[in-house]
């Protein structure tokens, strides 16, 4: 535009400034032939206004379009850390979302209370994922001699984001030591070591090369969220774990047991919160497909929540727990 102008004033008389501009009448081709404005500046402002229009028109439309296209609520995935201590959480997951209609988000560690808080404001569900035991520390109990790794930062980090979720109404999912820190979060405890604390038990820890393999049964409780998607009674589930539920956190349900009385299941009814101790999304990638209305389910009731919550309430029969 200056260099236009520029060249312009070449051809104008001297003394001549800017002023001059407005003063020369400009035709342009037209749809209906040649178009008079009364000046250049006439013509300019009438080119941007007509632009500024079409722009409105535009982002009024693609606003439209958005409202109408189907929302697809981002689930959260707790995450561990990889041998450079980085963030990471095992594709497996993302994956089960991503088929359920969600968008998956591994959330970024950390330890403090008002940093998490901003993490779930992003999220409109949770998944709480596997990894090490739970310290006992958290539910008022000694180490035993069989208890496995622990991850002070982990319990921390999980512990915040599942008490921030339930409190906000979040849906979800946890799974593996998921259930575990989910129970152990609202006043549960545990069993630190299967075979060393419940006589009798079936296997429950498998080697690495197995954990994708169906390994037991469980007996699912009628009306419960697990036995609708299963459509059946009991089912045969994976199993990697040596930590299960022992005093199940108050307001909470057992809704699935294994034929040892191990708890492979806890519910929370009405806020849609429910914890596996199995592994639903190795079962999913292993072509169990009966388990995908788990993450269908979780990605729903988080689309729901599009007007994401506020953190102000603690779920009925759950003392809320900073």
């Amino acid at each position: 535009m200056i260099d236009f102008l520029s060249t312009l004033r070449r051809f104008l008389p001297p003394g001549s400034g800017a002023k001059k501009l407005k003063e020369i009448r400009l035709w342009v081709p037209s749809g209906k032939g040649m178009k008079n404005y009364a000046s250049l500046y006439h013509f300019f402002a009438i080119t941007v206004k007509k632009i500024s229009l079409l722009l409105l028109l535009l982002a009024a439309t693609f606003s439209l379009c958005a409202q109408w296209l189907p929302y697809k609520p981002v689930i959260g995935i707790s995450a561990s850390k990889n041998e450079h201590g980085h963030p990471f959480a095992p594709q497996v997951y993302s994956d089960a979302v991503i088929r359920a209609g969600g968008v998956p988000k591994v959330l970024a560690i950390t330890e403090t209370d008002s940093v998490a808080r901003r993490i779930l404001d992003g999220i409109d569900g949770l998944i709480l994922t596997g990894g090490e035991d739970v310290a006992p520390s958290y539910y008022g109990e000694m180490p035993h001699p069989r208890l496995g790794k622990v991850s002070p930062w982990r319990d921390t980090y999980d512990m915040l984001l599942v008490r921030g979720a339930v409190n906000r109404g979040m849906p979800v999912l946890a799974i593996c030591r998921g259930v575990q820190v989910l129970d152990v979060a609202f006043g549960g405890s545990l069993w630190q070591d299967i075979p060393a604390q419940i006589p009798g038990a079936v296997r429950h820890m498998r080697s690495s090369g197995d954990k994708n393999i169906a390994s037991h049964t469980v007996a699912l409780a009628e009306g419960s969220l697990l036995r609708r998607v299963a459509c059946a009674s009991e089912i045969t589930v994976n199993s990697a774990h040596h930590q299960c539920v022992k005093r199940v956190a108050p307001g909470f349900l057992v809704t699935a047991v294994a034929p040892d009385g191990v708890v492979e299941a806890i519910e929370l009814f009405d806020r849609r919160v429910i914890g596996v101790q199995f592994h639903p999304e190795r079962m999913l990638a292993a072509g169990e497909d009966w388990v995908l209305p788990l993450f269908t389910n979780l990605v729903r009731d988080a689309a729901r929540l599009k007007k994401r919550p506020t953190d102000n309430a603690a779920a009925p029969g759950v003392r809320r727990t900073n």
